[in-house]
């Protein structure tokens, strides 16, 4: 059940994160064979670095070395905007995560 949920998880997170790339930038004239060619491969290193439960520090730095090469290959950015997005984006995730565990801490029917 952990790695399903692990899996999922990883493939909603490039989703998220693509979703989020392509409301904030404007996409290049690069075919868009390329831009899933790269969301599969992101996903794909996602999903195997998040098999291991330990490795938290390679899977934070994964997605934020792809989130910034995802912005800076496909979009019409510069380099510390997508830095800043690929951060922002990090910190967003981490902060939903966060809040919805302790929700389901406190909830009554998880105690």
């Amino acid at each position: 059940m952990y790695y399903f949920i692990e899996l999922a998880g990883s493939i909603t997170n490039i989703a998220l994160l693509s979703l989020f790339m392509s409301r904030l930038f404007v996409r290049n004239k690069i075919q868009s064979k390329w831009h899933y060619t790269f969301l599969t491969l992101l996903c794909t290193g996602q999903c195997v670095l998040s098999l291991f439960p330990n490795w938290v520090i390679p899977r934070t730095l994964y997605l934020l070395l792809g989130g910034f090469l995802l912005a800076r290959l496909f979009y019409e950015v510069q380099t510390w905007p997508a830095a800043f997005a690929s951060g922002s984006f990090f910190v967003l995730g981490s902060c939903l995560f966060q809040f919805f565990e302790d929700l389901v801490r406190t909830h009554p029917a998880c105690q």
